[in-house]
């Protein structure tokens, strides 16, 4: 293209490009509130799921210790301080675990005794009435509180009658009833100002000899929402009321302004907003997500001399590299597709072990459903978890513990198929999705790597490390519900740990 025929089209596209520049910016201007709803929408649908994942995986966990202290003989103080202790800090929002078992009024002087016996001095039977601690009053039965962790800043809550007009009662004829996970109603039990709202989960446990007793979680509301919120940025706001009794919803938690209490028909006058339900146990809470001003700030869609100097600008600049741009567009081709895939890699990959991360397992997992439901064709999911490894973070540093995932993410990546997905799901648990295989044979595949692993020892620092790993395994036959099939996983892995750690388990 020589020097005249270069400026002749330079020029025809200046024109063309005004011409739609101006057509398109009607358009535009009446486009832009549709546009900036869907991206608001997509972003607040991005919290609920990490959101709604906290809540699902403390149901989950909760059903793991409803599972263990039904299997084991008794519930003693160590066997409950030493499983609880290891898994309170999974639980989001969850402050303190406690154990109240049932006992009958014959059986309370004897009861007292034992509490005494295992070193809690001064233990009595007690309730508590308008915020004051009193004794308890005469009754059939007694739920008082026996263990608890942490025990050390919640000692005064040691022999409190959880089976009171006070406290719970009525919730726990329900669970007792039901042999279901009951929530409490709302309440600032936890002693964190007004605004700190707290819920009692409350689940029924009977061990081998039929003591039955009652596991209460104290969720700190605040914490459980903030702390699935931490990877997002503040220009959406997230405010959630109790709806399950909807004459009456109950204002529960302000993400962005934690003492600014705001009722929900202030919300729903908001212009732009995503209402979303989470349903939990026996309660409901309904989540509001409303743009903040940052929020409506970084689009900046309002302004529309801003929009039409951009597209006259875009226009101007296209033009001038025109010719430049057309002979090297190839070039640019690939360039563009490069750094597209780059940018997916760092989205889809963990930055310290370089697996994929849990949310390419998200992305991936209809494709293994689809084929299952099309051809039949079954795959398995194994949930992997290091055996002990917040000892090696106490005892050699975290710097050792990111080497020992790092090769340890290799070690697996190395003894798996090429065509199986190993995904770090989080701190030292992995998912290992086998492609074309039934949990049998992805046993047999795990079981290889397991006894090899027990013959290898990692250097760091000087230190010689050797590591093992607990795994469960399901596969779709058992569900096609995904996050019932991670919560079998899941269960069996904990069930693998506390048999003994360094095994498989499938059943």
């Amino acid at each position: 293209m020589n020097n005249k025929n270069f400026k002749i089209t330079t020029s025809l596209f200046i024109v063309v490009g005004l011409i739609i520049s101006f057509s398109l910016f009607s358009f535009v201007k009446h486009s832009l509130q549709d546009i900036q709803k869907s991206t608001f929408n997509r972003e607040a649908e991005n919290r609920y799921n990490a959101i709604y994942e906290s809540v699902n995986h403390n149901e989950i966990v909760m059903s793991v210790l409803k599972t263990y202290f039904n299997s084991i003989e008794t519930i003693s103080k160590d066997n409950f301080t030493n499983f609880t202790i290891d898994i309170i800090d999974s639980l989001s929002g969850v402050v303190i675990l406690e154990y109240a078992p049932k006992v009958h009024s014959e059986e309370l002087e004897d009861f007292i005794q034992s509490a005494v016996d295992i070193g809690y001095k001064d233990y009595y039977i007690k309730d508590i009435a308008n915020g004051a601690i009193i004794p308890a009053k005469e009754s059939d039965i007694y739920y008082p509180l026996y263990y608890i962790v942490p025990l050390e800043e919640n000692k005064s809550a040691l022999g409190i009658n959880i089976y009171s007009d006070y406290l719970s009662k009525s919730e726990i004829d329900l669970v007792v009833d039901t042999d279901s996970l009951i929530i409490t109603e709302p309440t600032v039990l936890l002693g964190d100002g007004e605004g700190a709202f707290s819920y009692a989960m409350i689940q029924l446990v009977e061990d081998q000899l039929n003591n039955e007793g009652i596991i209460v979680s104290l969720v700190k509301f605040s914490d459980l929402f903030n702390s699935s919120l931490t990877t997002f940025d503040n220009t959406i706001n997230a405010v959630i009321f109790d709806t399950t009794d909807s004459s009456n919803p109950i204002f529960i938690h302000n993400y962005l302004s934690d003492k600014d209490e705001i009722s929900e028909s202030n919300v729903i006058n908001e212009p732009l907003f995503l209402k979303k339900n989470i349903y939990f146990g026996n309660r409901k809470w309904t989540l509001y997500f409303v743009p903040t001003e940052n929020y409506i700030s970084t689009i900046d869609f309002r302004y529309d001399i801003t929009i039409l100097i951009l597209s006259l600008t875009i226009i101007l600049i296209s033009a001038y590299y025109l010719y430049a741009l057309l002979s090297q567009n190839k070039k640019l081709e690939d360039l563009v597709c490069e750094k597209t895939l780059e940018l997916e890699n760092l989205a889809v990959k963990d930055s310290l072990t370089g697996l994929y991360n849990r949310r390419k397992f998200f992305l991936d997992i209809p494709y293994f459903i689809n084929r299952y439901n099309r051809r039949n064709e079954v795959f398995s999911l194994s949930m992997i978890d290091l055996d002990f490894f917040k000892r090696i973070n106490d005892e050699y540093g975290h710097d050792v513990g990111d080497f020992i995932l790092i090769s340890f993410s290799k070690y697996l990546q190395e003894h798996i198929r090429d065509n199986d997905l190993l995904v770090r799901y989080g701190g030292e648990e992995f998912i290992i999705l086998f492609e074309a295989t039934n949990k049998k044979s992805a046993k047999e595949i795990l079981e290889r790597a397991l006894l090899n692993l027990n013959t290898k020892v990692f250097t760091s620092r000087g230190y010689d490390i050797q590591i093992t790993f607990s795994a469960g395994i399901s596969d779709i036959s058992e569900s096609t519900d995904i996050y019932k099939l991670i919560k079998i996983s899941d269960e069996r892995m904990y069930y693998a740990k506390e048999h003994g750690r360094n095994q498989i388990v499938i059943d």
